[in-house]
């Protein structure tokens, strides 16, 4: 799996390309742990290169969700295929932490200037 970071006004956004299973989730959880370390606590995943998610992954994601939230920060899913979109509906993971179909729901939702 290959991840790139952007920023925008107050968001961290990162991007997975490929599989987001067990063996990458000491990458992203150390970006995670970065992020939380700087003070960067708005973090979006776009996952519309995400190819495969597993149950780690998902896990990964309510930890972090958890860690942010308890210091005010934020974590929003954005891009998600239709395989990946029911994986996180059918275990509730929308449920817990914000999820938007596209980039522009989120950049509606979330951002001042939607021109990232």
């Amino acid at each position: 799996m290959n991840i790139a970071v952007t920023s925008f006004e107050q968001w961290q956004i990162v991007s997975l390309v490929g599989k987001f299973v067990t063996k990458a989730i000491s990458q992203v959880d150390k970006l995670f742990n970065a992020f939380e370390k700087a003070g960067k606590l708005n973090v979006a995943v776009d996952l519309s290169q995400t190819t495969h998610m597993d149950s780690s992954a998902i896990t990964c994601l309510l930890q972090f969700c958890k860690r942010i939230a308890a210091k005010k920060g934020k974590i929003v899913l954005f891009g998600a295929n239709d395989d990946i979109t029911g994986i996180i509906t059918i275990v509730g993971l929308d449920r817990s932490l914000p999820f938007c179909k596209t980039k522009l729901d989120f950049q509606q939702n979330f951002l001042s200037n939607a021109s990232y």
